[in-house]
């Protein structure tokens, strides 16, 4: 059963209509978006998609955006396919194979005719491309509001349930307004007036269809959802949503009445989760520090199983000095929201649906494969270990990222010495998990990071480099579970790979000569008793000693991996 949400009763139907959390999260770029991707060039872009025939209508194709892009709206290529690309990451309207042949042409040239011929749903797009204002600043706004600049060091705690401002962590209250306040721009985007007044203009059944990319809708009190042109459609509501039913037309005006009369926050938000989920009892009980316990919960048990996909969210923040190791059913295809963490380790070994890692600090995330993306910003001297459709990090500083993906990364402003290595690890499910989020072992783009909204080409020597082979090492997981993955899915670059080698080398010959040194046991003890107690002074003094501590936790199965719950 669904949470019970702020539904409009209208003739017997319990409706609700929500703006959609994870095309905002995970769909626009953070940072002001480029000044030609405003709304007089989108609406350009839909007339001249029409008159392209069905190369642009009701259908796109790459070739057709990408000239729009590069000749019309000043983007560069691979700022265009970008977009291409993350538009499809979150609408998810292509199978698992052209999913996969997406990823591949990922690493080929534009002109590729294959890539070329590539389409997205042409009101859709724009709609997609449109959302991408949602984090321009405006100063006439701030001063009218009282908004602040954007700050790299402040923005709303996770608690706190007042509207995020522009620049800042946004969440579904600022996408709730975004709609809100734009709700004329988006329904004139995907509506052909046909010469009359907007207000008197008809929408078509498409046109709406096409806003359900962008608003959700129920009838049932949120235990399920129906397509938003139905909703719109539904006997009891066409009076009120304009529907005619002889023209199956809508009239903009009643429309867009019913839009803004209807229309709400999410009830699988953040906020949501915070006021109506369950906390998780994933942390273990430390007495010995006085550190303050973080909290971990979710919406999970709100969500219908049958759209579990960008709705069911678990909360981690401020959990500090502590692991948190699970691989269950809980994780699978959820959106984790790591916030507010520090001095941590986090082992997180299922199929998920995204994740975002928002102002944390000496933290190490250890990720199953991540459909859509992994968001980070505002953290410093993080390690983050995963396969994902995409990584994006922003306002963020010594991060270490070792990944397995098909996607090129994207960096954007405020990233410093952001240091890129090729994935790492393994668990024996690792491969089943990646089927299930249709990421591909074939393929991996993580050493060609896409810099957006950087004004010079110079700040890419500061902003990330590549990591040393010598610097590079297998990450060991150190718990047990069954499954077929024995070793990292990934070839590993030749570089790294003979790094690689030569440690290995290096640490069996080590073993070698401790052994051949001497025939005496009485040495061979007091050697060994030398060995420990230097390794339990480097544990001491680098403060891995309580992660080993919290692994033998687990290993002894107070906190054991669960795949039911």
């Amino acid at each position: 059963m669904g949470p019970a949400g702020d539904g409009h009763h209208e003739h017997g139907l319990n409706l609700s209509l929500w703006v959609k959390g994870e095309l905002f999260t995970f769909g626009t770029v953070a940072g002001t978006p480029h000044p030609r991707l405003g709304f007089s060039n989108i609406r350009k872009m839909v007339t001249y998609c029409k008159n392209k025939g069905t190369q642009g209508f009701p259908s796109v194709q790459y070739s057709i955006w990408k000239h729009i892009a590069c000749n019309k709206l000043q983007l560069t290529e691979e700022i265009a396919w970008m977009y291409f690309e993350q538009y499809h990451m979150v609408a998810g309207e292509l199978s698992a194979s052209e999913r996969l042949e997406m990823f591949h042409l990922s690493s080929q040239s534009d002109r590729s005719s294959t890539k070329q011929k590539m389409k997205a749903d042409t009101l859709q797009f724009v709609l997609f491309l449109y959302i991408q204002q949602l984090h321009k600043i405006s100063i006439k706004s701030s001063l009218v509001t009282g908004d602040e600049w954007p700050s790299r060091t402040r923005s709303p705690d996770l608690e706190s349930a007042r509207t995020a401002t522009s620049g800042k962590n946004l969440d579904e209250n600022s996408h709730f307004t975004f709609v809100m306040h734009h709700l004329n721009d988006l329904m004139e985007l995907i509506i052909d007036p046909a010469g009359s007044a907007l207000t008197d203009a008809n929408a078509s059944i498409e046109a709406i269809r096409a806003l359900g990319f962008v608003i959700a809708a129920s009838i049932d009190g949120n235990r399920t959802l129906t397509p938003l042109e139905k909703v719109a459609m539904h006997p009891s509501v066409a009076p009120h949503s304009g529907y005619n039913k002889d023209s199956q037309t809508f009239l903009f005006k009643a429309l867009h009445s019913w839009f803004r009369s209807n229309l709400t926050q999410s009830p699988f938000g953040i906020s949501s989760c915070i006021g109506n989920g369950k906390r998780l009892s994933w942390l273990p009980i430390d007495t010995t520090t006085a550190t303050k316990r973080g909290k971990i919960g979710t919406n999970g048990h709100l969500v219908s199983r049958e759209f579990v996909k960008g709705n069911k969210i678990i909360i981690m923040t401020q959990v500090g000095k502590q692991m948190v190791a699970r691989s269950s059913g809980t994780l699978e295809q959820a959106y984790i929201k790591i916030h507010r963490c520090q001095y941590s380790y986090f082992y997180l070994l299922s199929p998920l649906r995204s994740v975002s890692i928002e102002k944390c600090k000496n933290i190490t995330v250890v990720l199953g494969p991540v459909e859509v993306a992994i968001m980070i910003s505002g953290c410093e001297n993080i390690t983050v270990i995963a396969p994902c459709g995409r990584i994006v990090i922003g306002n963020s500083s010594l991060c270490t990222l070792n990944l397995l993906t098909p996607c090129r990364p994207l960096l954007l402003p405020g990233c410093e010495a952001i240091s890129l290595g090729p994935y790492n690890t393994f668990y024996p499910k690792l491969e089943d998990h990646m089927k299930k989020v249709m990421i591909p072992a074939t393929i991996n783009l993580w050493d060609q990071p896409v810099m957006a909204g950087h004004d010079t080409h110079g700040e890419s020597s500061s902003t990330w480099f590549l990591l040393p082979p010598t610097d590079f090492a297998q990450f060991i997981i150190p718990f047990e579970m069954e499954g077929k993955t024995t070793s990292i899915p990934f070839p590993l670059p030749s570089a790294y790979k003979k790094a690689l080698d030569v440690k290995n080398k290096e640490y069996k010959q080590w073993l070698k000569s401790v052994n051949e040194s001497t025939q005496d046991v009485e040495k061979k003890q007091s050697f060994q008793a030398l060995v420990e107690q230097q390794f339990q002074e480097w544990l001491a003094e680098t403060g891995h000693k309580k992660e080993i501590d919290a692994i033998v936790q687990h290993i002894d199965g107070k906190f054991k991996f669960d795949s039911k719950r």
